[in-house]
């Protein structure tokens, strides 16, 4: 099969699509307006099942041509302009309601190619005119027409150059992302036997980090235990409301100084209460509601002590210096010495045995084994296997506290985050009592001062 890169244009009188060969570089263009309706040239294009590579796609691109797909020939401007602009603005047009609903309630079950990437999966919170800048591409063009007002015949022209140049932008992109697809690959061939038994037919390549740990660990794990991946992956509600503190802090964790004391005992009077939210689920019937719990933002807290010069900020997440901007020297008497802790919530995680209390042990055990692997892999130079394995070690904690996550437990997200900054306090607080002076410090890792401490 071909792999295309594409983009969409969309106005209330005029629709683009527009493919690019990349290995021939031949461009495939289709066009809906008053004049022209290719919507059955598109459709029979999809069917050929190509891999489509876009940016930002998956939320607007793959939605617009599933949604031509399942209206096919009858479809018109003003629908896929209404179904542009529900996506964009999150506001859908009256008039264009039934028809959002019908289409809302089927797209998951709609294919319009063979692989579609998207590589916004790999620049988060980016933009392709942002990520045109740092590829060195010369022409940065804006869109240079209200999306919202009908387009002569004038300006159709310049938009197909506007979107020939974004694609161009896209596909250097792609060049540019090529071993992180690689790495993907190598991950799904890795996983061969987890996926034929779990029936699971996702490409790796479509997915982000933190989800790709997800599935490959879930696919790990229905392995070994033998039970079906499909209700192993529902979205699951905690069972408690509250989580108090105290009991989320390890027993070893300790201070020696007067101010960390005070952070200690304050946090142990703390709780997390936890609210019900309404989120939508996606079955093959459609789309239903579920009820699951998030943590009530008032039970949130951020607090800030200091140690010797410097104030650290500590909250649910990850604790972080804010030391005012200066500058240090090393010299013949002082070294700067950055110290990070390799895979440092992965790794609290296993050593203190912390997992969502409705899985077996063997979920830990295959996280030890991943660990374990990928030290391996990375002792012998096999670069593409350590750096699969490490997507897997060092994104699958955050997943914890992702309410659409299968394994969604706050508990033991809070578990690893707020000891692990604890554990980080500790080691400052050690430094600092035995002459070191610590500078900076971040989620997994400081900078301090050698002035030749004890």
């Amino acid at each position: 099969m071909e792999k295309y890169v594409y983009d969409l244009e969309v106005y209330p009188n005029y629709c683009l699509g527009y493919f690019l060969n990349l290995a021939t570089n031949e461009s495939v263009i289709f066009e809906l307006s008053d004049e022209i309706n290719q919507v059955s040239e598109l459709c029979n294009f999809l069917e050929k099942g190509n891999t489509l590579i876009g940016y930002n796609n998956h939320r607007y691109d793959n939605r617009i041509l599933k949604f031509i797909k399942l209206f096919g020939t009858g479809i018109k401007t003003a629908d896929i302009y209404n179904l542009s602009a529900t996506i964009i603005e999150g506001k859908t047009a009256p008039i264009f309601q039934n028809k959002y609903n019908s289409f809302k309630n089927r797209e998951k079950n709609i294919e319009i190619c063979g692989t579609s990437i998207d590589l916004s999966i790999f620049h988060v919170k980016k933009s392709l005119k942002e990520l045109g800048v740092s590829l060195g591409h010369e022409r940065l063009q804006e869109l240079p027409f209200d999306p919202h007002k009908p387009l002569n015949a004038s300006q159709i022209d310049i938009i197909k150059d506007y979107c020939r140049n974004d694609i161009e932008i896209t596909k250097k992109l792609y060049e540019s992302c090529k071993t992180k697809l690689e790495i993907r690959e190598h991950l799904e061939n890795r996983l061969e036997k987890e996926r034929n038994y779990s029936g699971y037919r996702k490409k790796f390549v479509t997915l982000s980090d933190p989800q790709l740990a997800a599935d490959s660990m879930a696919l790990s794990y229905c392995y070994k235990e033998k039970i079906d991946y499909w209700s192993f992956t529902g979205i699951r509600k905690p069972d408690y409301q509250i989580l108090e503190v105290k009991n989320l802090i390890f027993p070893d964790i300790n201070f020696q100084s007067n101010p960390l004391e005070i952070l200690l005992d304050f946090l142990k009077t703390k709780r997390l209460a936890f609210k019900e939210e309404i989120i939508e689920r996606y079955t093959f019937e459609g789309v239903k509601p579920f009820q699951t719990l998030v943590l009530d933002n008032a039970y949130s807290f951020k607090e800030t002590v200091t140690i010797n010069k410097t104030p650290y900020t500590f909250g649910l997440g990850g604790l972080h210096s804010d030391r005012s901007n200066e500058i240090f020297k090393a010299d013949a008497g002082t070294k700067i010495i950055d110290a990070d802790v390799a895979s440092y919530y992965p790794n609290i995680s296993i050593q203190n045995n912390i997992k969502p209390d409705f899985l077996n042990d063997s979920w830990l055990e295959i996280y030890k084994i991943i660990t374990a692997e990928r030290i391996k892999a990375k002792e012998q130079g096999d670069k593409l296997t350590a750096d699969a394995l490490k997507i897997i070690i060092n994104s699958l904690y955050g997943k914890y506290n992702e309410k659409y996550f299968y394994a969604y437990d706050p508990k033991t997200a809070y578990r690893i985050t707020l000891n692990g900054q604890l554990y980080l306090l500790k080691l400052i607080e050690s430094l600092e009592l035995n002459g070191y002076e610590v500078i900076s410090a971040n989620t997994d890792g400081i900078t301090y001062l050698d002035r030749g401490g004890k």
